[in-house]
């Protein structure tokens, strides 16, 4: 066995956390890594986009970011040759996309994320690129990028890339069985721990989607999230947030910003009442909404059968709503 087979996500993420971006604090942001890539679009050329990308009819194309409130577009003079939506900390909407859809329809459209999205949308016109599939292009055009005045640049980024992709795919295959405390501490020391936990959240939820077609999932905080409304109860939405750690039944106050809705949280504490292992209210920062937390649920425990209770709450909430 090679000494790359021997390696474990905790291996994986201790030399993540050696590599100078790390230290620089870049690895987990967006705008940097879809900068790289535009960077090497640019600076490597054709072998680079044609390898990545697919786009082998074109010549002399250059990339742009956040253009027209596109993450990565790239262009062969003034014609958008192809889109791309690059997503590390969020995920996209089907919305969005269609709209970006239908405002290029001649363009080549990507999807570049840590993980394969959760959502629903138009493979036939959307195609998924991964660190993995980006790794494997660098690897494939290393001979050219070697000639490049920023070759040493390009070969840091190219190592980090590697190891961001094995941690994903050795994530993975733990699926939602127990995530081991270590390797949790080290995903925070990288500030990658609500990266890697969305993509746990969103298994939850695609478990789902046939009971609850109104869930949704995300990043508030740096910490993920997964979100549900479930109905008016006295004239307030309310519904099921899990959440860094807790499971919570909250509701939304009439009036948007209200942070003192006496009538709200009277409510909520009478709709609580009905669940068990139910805590004192505590109110969420904003304002905008109060909470009870219902449960405590740790997204890194083993979490199989966390979609069945969440139906389950998410029932019990609607029949109590419906009086």
């Amino acid at each position: 066995m090679c000494e790359k087979d021997k390696e474990t996500l905790e291996s994986v993420l201790v030399k993540m956390g050696d590599h100078p971006f790390t230290l620089l604090g870049l690895s987990d942001r967006e705008k940097f890594h879809t900068g790289f890539i535009a960077f090497c679009v640019n600076q490597i050329g054709e072998s680079f986009y044609k390898t990545l990308f697919g786009l082998n009819e074109h010549s002399q194309i250059e990339a742009s970011v956040e253009e027209k409130s596109i993450d990565l577009m790239l262009k062969c003079g003034k014609t958008v040759v192809a889109i791309a939506e690059v997503k590390l900390k969020s995920d996209l909407h089907s919305d969005q996309l269609d709209k970006y859809a239908r405002k290029y329809p001649n363009s080549n459209k990507y999807i570049i994320g840590l993980f394969a999205p959760a959502y629903v949308y138009d493979a036939n016109q959307w195609k998924l690129i991964s660190f993995d599939d980006i790794g494997a292009c660098l690897n494939s055009v290393r001979s050219s990028y070697k000639k490049t005045e920023y070759a040493d640049l390009i070969v840091c980024w190219h190592q980090y890339v590697t190891l961001l992709a094995r941690a994903c795919n050795e994530y993975v295959t733990i699926g939602l069985g127990s995530v081991s405390a270590n390797t949790v501490a080290l995903l925070h020391e990288l500030k990658l721990k609500g990266i890697f936990e969305q993509w746990r959240y969103a298994s939850v939820a695609s478990e789902m989607r046939e009971v609850i077609d109104c869930i949704h999932f995300g990043n508030t905080h740096s910490n993920a999230l997964l979100h549900v409304s479930a109905g008016i109860y006295e004239g307030m939405t309310c519904g099921l947030q899990w959440q860094a750690g807790s499971l919570k039944l909250y509701m939304e106050a009439r009036v948007i910003g209200n942070k003192n809705d006496i009538e709200r949280d009277h409510a909520l504490r009478k709709l609580a009442a009905n669940f068990t292992n139910v805590h004192q209210a505590t109110r969420i920062s904003t304002g905008y909404f109060s909470s009870v937390t219902i449960e405590k649920w740790d997204i890194n425990a083993d979490v199989r059968d966390k979609s069945g209770q969440f139906i389950e709450k998410y029932r019990m909430l609607q029949t109590h709503i419906a009086g």
